[in-house]
């Protein structure tokens, strides 16, 4: 399809979007989606709830490793603004949460790490990731933003995105040198994680597609460049909080978890798919397994 029709589609689709949805203001439970808060209002445009899954590699700065982020599915608040040269494309992300977890949105799936404490001594761990909730139970999201521009001759620009949030993480399940250590229920981040992710914009001559992504772009789990609507690459750095709660009885081992594992930063990198896949009534695009590769010591 030459690009002057997919940008005419696309224009299409988004005037239908500012004109068929009444998004409402994010203040109470969605009633379609339990659990979730209501659509936002946008200024101008349309919003809609798609699916998208995000997975990673995260970084333990004080252990010099990395572990991988399994693959974790995302209910995603998108929000498109209206005006055809000028676009505002925004992501409001809510974690999809694990069978038998508190909630049913706002909880990753436990993740296993094993690691060297202090350098020299095999450890391992469960670490427990979830969104903050606020006064009325609802999960807190993430948000990502990507602002467009159309040129002349239908070439489109992307700006460099930004993805920022919180986290609150927990630690249970622990062992060090095959000895279980009693951590309690309760061992935890005394303050909650800050997400700051980069995503690398481009200049494409095709619009934004996430059923068929621009061809020299490959796919969102190979690409460098990130939109909040095609997905790609992110990276970053979460600064890891002290830890505080930490013991079963009356020895308080939060200092020894802290030095295992606290740090200003650790690097983070993150692969989103597009959306309209993985949850939700939008399912055009295949729900992927890719996992991020470990980066390699230089």
């Amino acid at each position: 399809m030459p690009n002057r029709f997919r940008a005419a589609a696309l224009s299409v689709v988004l005037l239908l979007l500012g004109l068929f949805l009444s998004p409402q203001v994010a203040a109470e439970e969605d009633p379609t989606w339990p659990g979730l808060p209501k659509l936002r209002e946008p200024t101008d445009g349309g919003a809609l709830w798609l699916g998208l899954s995000v997975s990673g590699a995260q970084e333990i700065a004080m252990a010099k490793q990395w572990f991988q982020i399994p693959k974790t599915i995302i209910a995603a608040q998108s929000l498109v603004s209206s005006d055809p040269v000028n676009q505002v494309m925004e992501n409001f992300a809510y974690v999809v949460s694990p069978e038998g977890a508190p909630a049913p949105y706002g909880y990753f799936a436990p993740i296993r790490v094993r690691t060297v404490a202090f350098g020299v001594i095999p450890a391992s761990f469960t670490v427990h990731l979830s969104q903050p909730r606020d006064a009325e139970d609802l999960p807190m999201p993430l948000y990502s933003k990507t602002d467009q521009t159309v040129l002349p001759g239908y070439v489109f620009k992307f700006e460099d995105s930004t993805i920022t949030g919180e986290l609150q993480a927990r630690i249970s399940d622990m062992t060090v040198d095959g000895v279980p250590i009693p951590l309690g229920e309760n061992c935890r981040t005394a303050e909650n994680i800050e997400v700051v992710l980069d995503g690398r914009g481009y200049t494409s001559e095709m619009p934004p597609n996430p059923i068929h992504p621009e061809p020299e772009l490959n796919t969102w789990h190979t690409s460098e460049f990130y939109t909040s609507i095609n997905g790609g690459k992110m990276v970053g750095n979460s600064s890891m909080p002290q830890f505080v709660g930490c013991g079963a009885g009356a020895e308080d081992l939060s200092a020894l978890i802290s030095g295992m594992s606290s740090s200003p930063e650790n690097k983070t990198i993150q692969r989103q798919s597009g959306t309209m896949s993985c949850w939700g009534w939008y399912l055009f695009y295949p729900c992927d397994d890719h996992e991020v590769p470990l980066p390699t010591r230089p």
